[in-house]
C-alpha cells in the first residue's frame, strides 16, 4: 500500500506541474504575441505541450511554438496551430 500511496502522490505532483506549466506557457504566449494568445489552446501532459488554435500569420505561429519550447519544464511541443487564410 505504501507503493500505491507514493504512486498516487507522484501522479498528483505531475498534474500540479502540468497545470503550472500550462499557466506559464499561456503567460509567456501573452507576453510575446499579446491578445492573439487567447486564440491558442494550451494543454500540457508530462512536460509535452500541445498548441491548438489559429493565428493571423506564419510568423505568429513560429513565435508561439518557439515561446513554448523556451518554457522550463517543457521538453516537447506539438504544433497544431493553423494560420488564418
Amino acid at each position: 500500500s505504501d507503493h500505491v500511496a507514493k504512486k498516487a502522490a507522484t501522479n498528483t505532483g505531475d498534474e500540479v506541474s502540468d497545470a503550472a506549466l500550462e499557466t506559464w506557457v499561456k503567460t509567456r504566449l501573452f507576453d510575446t504575441i499579446g491578445s492573439r494568445a487567447f486564440k491558442i489552446e494550451v494543454e500540457v501532459t508530462g512536460g509535452v505541450v500541445s498548441l491548438r488554435g489559429t493565428v493571423p500569420s506564419a510568423g505568429y505561429k513560429t513565435i508561439a511554438v518557439e515561446t513554448a519550447k523556451k518554457v522550463n519544464g517543457i521538453w516537447k511541443v506539438i504544433d497544431l496551430i493553423k494560420v488564418e487564410q
